[in-house]
């Protein structure tokens, strides 16, 4: 983009989605911008133009720190990835203030369904069907007990403000309550936790979305992601095969009815549970920020969601980009995506942490891996444990399948341990195979 050549993004962020954003802008034709707090947690530096030091690990959820390495190269913007500050109204209205340009949504925006509670409220009124719940925080076992004896058990209990698995318990029934809300509890940054009615068997929707500053908001269809393990997600799919072309079409016009409603200004998610049997769904949160498996949406439509992000940010509409919901035509293709960690089988999946002393990735056509690791990088136990995505798309469900299990196969990582037999026996489990896992 021409013009842009003398202006920086910085990328508040590490890893596998830094390198993403920093090749993306970088292919814009800005000079970027990468910030690291450890010498042995470099890797995504090599993708960028200028590298700052920062103080610590805890540097990456501090705005001031931020903005302040932001200033100091003259950076134009900041584009925080997922996790950390991607979620932080108040840094997206810190950056405005700074006269920094924040590439995600609107402050507004954020606040709006960053709480889970506001976000469920924004949902009832854009008239989506939300799971029974609390409209309010709870604070006691007992209140979970009125909840519970209303609504029946299982229920769950969230922390407001969680995310990534944490803070979230299924409670089967009165005896699990008070150690459950506990755990939620403490694993909630504001300590706000309330409960929904636990949906069981059902599967975990959730659609890519993209808003502009203009008014426009498009899908680019859905994603499966039901296979999770303790609330995270290990495999995703696009589109998902089993869903019915009618039902799909609902929950894209519930995720647009959401953006719209609060005039979303960004690419993001609307996330769902959903019966496929009995054609019923409800809504479950917005994630306001580049995701993880954002890849397998780009790889079915051939739309660069992180390149259309910064270009959003910039104040371009997507008409501009050329991109509208007739252009955005259903797919053929099935793509899944299988998350590399970085864990020991023998001690409970914790952590593994060590030096790569060997490291093979798969080639071939319909196969993309988003990465940060190299042969000598170093796992430290500061960060969170992926590794890498391996990414195949196919003609049919059937044929990724097959070629992700190559793929898998054919991926070698030595000196630390990781989940890569997990992925394989996931992959040959009878009920994935049949694409029916929540």
């Amino acid at each position: 983009m021409a013009g842009y050549q003398a202006k920086k993004i910085l990328v508040a962020n590490r890893g596998e989605i830094a390198i993403r954003i920093l090749t993306a802008a970088t292919e814009l034709g800005f000079e970027t911008v990468a910030v690291f707090s450890d010498p042995q947690d470099t890797s995504h530096c090599d993708a960028a133009h200028i590298s700052i030091r920062i103080r610590s690990a805890a540097s990456f959820l501090d705005p001031k720190e931020i903005i302040e390495a932001a200033k100091s190269v003259n950076a134009y913007a900041i584009h925080p990835g997922y996790g950390f500050l991607s979620e932080s109204a108040e840094f997206a209205n810190q950056c405005q203030s700074q006269g920094i340009l924040f590439i995600g949504p609107s402050p507004g925006c954020i606040k709006a369904v960053g709480d889970k509670i506001s976000a469920r409220q924004v949902a009832i009124a854009a008239h989506v069907p939300v799971i029974p719940g609390t409209e309010h925080s709870l604070s006691t076992p007992a209140e979970v007990y009125t909840f519970a004896e209303r609504v029946g058990y299982p229920v769950m209990l969230k922390a407001r403000d969680g995310g990534g698995g944490r803070g979230i318990r299924m409670c089967l029934g009165r005896e699990d309550v008070e150690d459950a809300l506990k755990r939620c509890i403490n694993e909630s940054p504001s300590k706000q936790v309330f409960s929904e009615k636990a949906i069981q068997g059902a599967k975990h929707i959730e659609v890519q979305v993209m808003g502009d500053r203009h008014g426009n908001v498009i899908h680019l269809f859905e994603r499966d992601c039901s296979a999770q393990r303790r609330y995270q997600k290990v495999l995703e799919v696009a589109p998902c095969p089993s869903l019915n072309k009618d039902l799909a079409k609902e929950i894209h016009a519930a995720a647009i009815r959401i953006c719209r409603h609060i005039k979303y200004d960004s690419v993001g998610t609307v996330e769902f549970l959903v019966h496929p049997d009995s054609n019923s769904f409800y809504f479950l949160e917005v994630n306001p920020r580049i995701q993880v498996e954002h890849t397998i949406s780009e790889q079915i439509t051939h739309v660069d969601i992180v390149q259309t992000q910064i270009k959003i940010a910039l104040g371009q509409s997507l008409v501009q980009m050329g991109l509208n919901q007739d252009t955005i035509q259903p797919s053929r293709l099935v793509a899944i995506q299988a998350r590399v960690v970085a864990e020991n089988p023998m001690h409970n999946n914790m952590l593994s942490v060590g030096k790569i002393t060997d490291l093979r990735f798969p080639t071939g056509h319909g196969i993309r891996v988003d990465t940060w690791v190299k042969s000598g990088a170093t796992v430290i136990p500061t960060f969170d444990s992926l590794l890498a995505k391996v990414i195949v798309t196919g003609q049919s469900f059937d044929d990724a399948l097959s070629k992700l299990d190559n793929a898998l196969k054919n991926t070698v990582i030595t000196g630390v341990n990781t989940n890569i037999d997990f992925l394989r026996a996931l992959l040959s489990d009878a009920d994935f195979f049949e694409n029916s896992m929540s």
